[in-house]
């Protein structure tokens, strides 16, 4: 059967349609270069901002065991989270394919997560893109892709920052980020 054809700024310009996304297209901001899907890793980046300190227990018990999914998702390079100043919190990962991020985004415990960051969030924003180094960017470079190419997630109590789309380079300290494979 293989995966559905559909049209629209997802699509992977010169590829079979074979290969065309199967992910809506307000997953990914921009389009990704054509054909770089099986030979190129795509990165994705999160940024949440817990509202309130009453959510951490939840938040913090659903980010391990999302973490944890990550790293034994087919497709998964990489795990890597931070833990940022005033209740903020970071992910990085490194996918093999599109189609792995999107079994990963709504399976499992992530996807009992995702649900609950409406509420618990006050701030969140994603951003994806591919790559032709399978190492995991820096967190600068994060910051920078989430400024430019990132979009908003939808929460519904959003701060100014979120309505902005602006938010503070991560402060990164000897402890406040951790690999998870």
């Amino acid at each position: 059967m293989g995966l559905p054809l559909l049209e629209g700024p997802f699509f992977f310009g010169s590829c079979p349609a074979a290969y065309r996304s199967p992910i809506p297209s307000g997953l990914f901001p921009r389009p990704l270069p054509p054909c770089h899907h099986s030979t190129m890793p795509l990165v994705s980046i999160t940024r949440l901002r817990v509202r309130s300190w009453r959510f951490l227990p939840s938040f913090f018990f659903y980010a391990l065991r999302s973490a944890r999914q990550a790293r034994r998702q087919e497709g998964n390079l990489a795990v890597k989270l931070l833990n940022d100043r005033n209740r903020t919190f970071w992910t990085v990962t490194l996918w093999n394919s599109e189609a792995d991020i999107k079994k990963f985004m709504i399976s499992g415990v992530h996807g009992r997560a995702m649900r609950k960051l409406l509420h618990w969030c006050d701030e969140a924003a994603l951003v994806h893109w591919s790559q032709e180094a399978s190492a995991l960017p820096s967190w600068s470079e994060a910051h920078s892709r989430l400024q430019s190419e990132g979009r908003p997630s939808k929460v519904n109590h959003p701060s100014p920052a979120h309505i902005a789309h602006r938010f503070p380079e991560p402060r990164v300290g000897p402890r406040s980020d951790v690999n998870f494979k």
